[in-house]
């Protein structure tokens, strides 16, 4: 481990206790600088000189939200945020050094808030100056236009800066004007989110020896293929468990400092925050819940039967955002087939600009509909409670090994290595989506073939 790692992690161990502090200020202004200062003290010893590129992301969007015409503003802010996301990651190109690697983290988190944030402009002026409806709009409305201090307080919220998760400006406002803080019970919320994590670091060390760098080496394309698929198996775990690890930290972060906290009322989801409303003045004895800074739920990611829960539970609350504001808000005229390719492209490319990445995505998205099709094409003959078990089981089983094969882009980053890496796996993934695709358009419908074994 390096040395920035382990700063990396103890700033990320330390910002639990510091909510503490922070929900026991009475001052909403005192409350915002805090969150401030301790979010920018971090970007500064995280990675030092490369806190340019976020101060500069911010200023620009305020700039943006502040002086250009409210109709456009979301979406230049939107193109803004991205292109600069662009230009920080190919810093080195233009004679610039390269950013650290955390300095990367905290651009991927920053990108989405300023692009959010520029939403929120421009919804706000949408229902101050055209009246239009709060239900047609995704997202939390915002209470006022916010200043460039709001931008840099929202940007640099200690909060979720390092790994996430993401959460609306009106989360963060909500958070800092909450009179009850207080006396919202954080302990054992926050112990929840980090009961596994002992086990998670346990395995994960012991695991470490399952270097991706073998993966490419000559010795794993001449193993054997039971032994590839074991290997990028027990690789794949170790990967996933640091996304575990470093968000229930993050969560805990979030949850002690009153972040998300909602009155369960409310309903919160992940993202979206409260989707029932309640009166400010009926918050004080309320049960509250954080489900608005959940951003994964690891059971669901691990035992599902297709590939839709490992997206829709995974990184929750960019999953909303992306969803909610570009998939059904901004492309919402478009056909259903190309938004979906645009969203998955937009989701490739905030992770980054290896190629391995898009293929990764686009590996993901044939699976996605193989493994549908397979499920739709053979459940109707196990309804039996025996044979349904069986069929489901296997079903897990694809399910898994398809999520390491789609991810070998995420791990790998290259695109000639992860097309080199699925050829040694002779394209099972692909060949076996396609397979189901096909097999798709000659089996009889599940609803025939239940109204024939009925009959």
């Amino acid at each position: 481990m390096s040395p920035d790692d382990i700063i990396y992690i103890s700033l990320l161990l330390l910002s639990i206790p510091i909510g503490f502090i922070i929900k026991n200020v009475q001052s909403t202004i005192h409350r915002q600088w805090l969150t401030l200062i301790i979010g920018f003290v971090m970007t500064i010893v995280t990675v030092r000189f490369d806190v340019i590129h976020s101060l500069v992301t911010i200023l620009g969007t305020y700039i943006i939200c502040r002086f250009t015409p409210y109709r456009y503003c979301h979406a230049v802010g939107f193109f803004y945020s991205f292109l600069y996301l662009l230009f920080f990651r190919t810093a080195d190109s233009f004679g610039l050094p390269k950013p650290c690697n955390h300095a990367n983290a905290i651009q991927l988190i920053l990108t989405i808030k300023m692009a959010s944030i520029a939403f929120d402009v421009h919804f706000w002026h949408l229902r101050e100056t055209e009246a239009q409806d709060v239900k047609d709009l995704p997202g939390l409305p915002i209470k006022s236009l916010p200043s460039l201090f709001d931008f840099y307080s929202y940007g640099y919220c200690y909060c979720g800066l390092l790994s996430g998760p993401y959460f609306q400006y009106r989360v963060y406002q909500d958070m800092l004007d909450n009179p009850h803080a207080g006396q919202i019970a954080v302990l054992w919320p926050a112990l929840k989110r980090l009961q596994w994590v002992p086990i998670f670091v346990g395995v994960s060390l012991y695991l470490s020896q399952y270097r991706s760098s073998y993966i490419t080496s000559p010795e794993f394309y001449n193993s054997p293929f039971l032994d590839k698929i074991i290997f990028v198996a027990i690789h794949f775990i170790v990967f996933r468990l640091r996304f575990y690890i470093g968000w229930a930290l993050a969560e805990s972060a979030c949850v002690i400092a009153t972040l998300g906290a909602y009155p369960e009322q409310t309903k919160p989801r992940p993202g979206a925050g409260p989707t029932v409303e309640l009166e400010k003045g009926n918050w004080k004895d309320c049960q509250y819940n954080f489900e608005t800074i959940y951003n994964l739920d690891i059971y669901k990611i691990e035992t599902g039967s297709s590939l839709h829960p490992a997206m829709r539970y995974w990184n929750m609350t960019v999953q909303w955002w992306l969803s909610s504001f570009i998939y059904r808000y901004w492309l919402r005229k478009m056909p259903n087939v190309i938004r979906l390719l645009l969203l998955f492209l937009v989701s490739a490319f905030w992770h980054g600009i290896r190629t391995g990445y898009y293929f990764s995505f686009m590996t993901t998205l044939i699976s996605t509909i193989g493994q549908d099709r397979f499920l739709s094409n053979f459940s109707p003959y196990f309804r039996g409670s025996i044979s349904s078990k069986i069929f489901y089981c296997i079903a897990h089983f694809l399910t898994v090994r398809l999520y390491e094969y789609s991810s070998l882009g995420f791990i790998l980053l290259d695109f000639g290595d992860s097309v080199s890496v699925t050829a040694s796996f002779y394209y099972w993934g692909h060949i076996y989506a396609i397979a189901m695709i096909v097999l798709g358009f000659f089996m009889p419908s599940p609803k025939r073939v239940h109204e024939k074994k009925v009959n």
